[in-house]
């Protein structure tokens, strides 16, 4: 279904990991992926579903909108977890500049991003479909992408 933004949102298409660190003791990862453009907001972030046993190469296929991204918004911030039942473990991190999609004739970008681990060493990659939708336009909701996701820059 098709609806009119009033304001400049984000669309965030999480499609998969690959190559995560297992952080799961005697089992494998529970991931899931949160995306934020504020760092230190942590009631910010919007997270997707937890795959359960889903090891080092969780795959989402879930889109996130992020409403009211402002110009001071300069980086897509994207944390990967482990659900656990007591704090969620962190396995990886990265902060994706947002002016690469800004850069773009559509405003729309396909890629894979590396992840890095507590110490800054890449540790895996994540694919993700980045959109942004300017106020008056329309969304067309999540995308898929069958095609192969290119290298992009990530932090």
């Amino acid at each position: 279904m098709l609806h009119l933004h009033t304001d400049t949102v984000l669309e965030v298409t999480i499609h998969a990991a690959r190559g995560l660190q297992d952080v799961e003791r005697g089992g494998k990862n529970d991931a899931y992926a949160r995306v934020s453009v504020e760092l230190n907001n942590k009631k910010a972030y919007h997270s997707t579903e937890v795959k359960k046993n889903s090891g080092s190469d969780p795959s989402w296929e879930q889109l996130i909108e992020i409403r009211e991204v402002k110009p001071e918004h300069t980086k897509l911030y994207v944390e990967i977890l482990d659900e656990d039942a007591g704090a969620d473990a962190p396995i990886a991190y990265t902060a994706i500049p947002l002016a690469q999609v800004y850069e773009t004739h559509n405003k729309s970008l396909s890629g894979r991003y590396d992840v890095y681990n507590k110490n800054g060493i890449a540790l895996g990659e994540i694919s993700l479909t980045i959109r942004v939708v300017e106020p008056g336009k329309e969304s067309t909701g999540r995308i898929t992408y069958d095609g192969e996701f290119k290298k992009h820059e990530s932090l």
